[in-house]
């Protein structure tokens, strides 16, 4: 869950991670389960040469206006 309180399509923080990163690779997604029931869903990205701090990320808000514009594009 992300600052708006849905699920966060996993795009939306390869675009956000991509302004502090040289390169980011697509993320492998880990589904943690525990009885057949899903506990945990972790979308793991690894990223090569760090540039430092460019912009605030999980801004209230944002997400949703990144969902909201993917929608618009298909």
């Amino acid at each position: 869950m992300n600052p708006d309180e849905f699920d966060t399509p996993p795009s939306y923080y390869v675009q956000k991670l991509q302004p502090y990163f040289y390169h980011v690779d697509e993320p492998i997604i880990y589904e943690y389960r525990k009885w057949s029931n899903d506990i945990r869903c972790f979308y793991i990205s690894t990223c090569y040469g760090f540039e430092g701090y460019t912009v605030e990320v999980n801004d209230e808000g944002e997400v949703r206006e990144y969902i909201d514009r993917l929608s618009t594009k298909l």
